[in-house]
């Protein structure tokens, strides 16, 4: 399971670490600027702290025919 992000704190109480803005873009998003580079069409993301906000940032971009299922734990 992926760690929290307390250290980051307060910025990860509302974004999840790979979202939070480097150079006003999401960290993430840099990683998928060098994977689509390399010749990677499909990603997969591990979406288990605030899945809401990957949902609203990258909704416009996926195919909803192509995407996996998410589980929450209560």
């Amino acid at each position: 399971m992926p760690a929290l992000g307390t250290r980051l704190r307060p910025l990860t109480d509302r974004l999840p670490k790979p979202m939070i803005p480097v150079w006003n873009k999401p960290l993430i998003s840099r990683a998928f600027d060098h994977l689509i580079a390399s010749g990677f069409t499909d990603f997969m993301v591990n979406t288990h702290q605030l899945p809401e906000v990957y949902e609203a940032a990258f909704a416009p971009l996926s195919n909803p025919e192509r995407c996996a299922a998410t589980e929450r734990r209560g």
